[in-house]
């Protein structure tokens, strides 16, 4: 189990892979190309031109997704809660009917200054940095909590 943090300064950050979104990106990009000089025509852009250009401004921005410090859990960026509202979280893997890939999602309870408790469901994708199981014990290791509250 990971120890308390020391400082404030200490965080978790999740992000994007950088790796895996440039190989997809050079992927399409190599297919675009290949498709566009050979024969599909006109249909090679439309097909592989705007997964191309999503993987590329994937790329450009860096994608922090999950940034979780003493001060709290950020997503994108915007506090979402910080740990004296901070109730429960956990991965819960939702099926899907129709899809074959894994839909995992962090569920994060938390309350706000009228004491109501509220839930938001956060999307863990299968491009990002960290796994699961470490987001989990980083909010354990920031929020002091144990694993009844998680």
């Amino acid at each position: 189990m990971a120890s308390a943090p020391t400082h404030t300064e200490e965080e978790f950050v999740v992000r994007e892979s950088r790796v895996l979104n440039w190989l997809i990106m050079l992927s399409f990009g190599f297919i675009f190309i290949a498709l566009v000089f050979n024969f599909l025509g006109w249909l090679a852009p439309l097909l592989f031109g705007p997964p191309l250009i999503v993987f590329l401004l994937r790329r450009k921005g860096g994608g922090t997704v999950f940034r979780i410090n003493a001060h709290g859990l950020y997503y994108y960026g915007k506090l979402i809660t910080d740990w004296d509202h901070f109730v429960s979280a956990r991965v819960v893997e939702e099926d899907q009917t129709g899809k074959f890939s894994d839909s995992f999602y962090l569920h994060l309870h938390y309350t706000r200054d009228d004491g109501n408790v509220y839930k938001r469901r956060f999307p863990l994708s299968n491009t990002q940095d960290k796994a699961e199981e470490e987001i989990i014990a980083a909010i354990r290791k920031f929020s002091g909590s144990g694993t009844e509250r998680l």
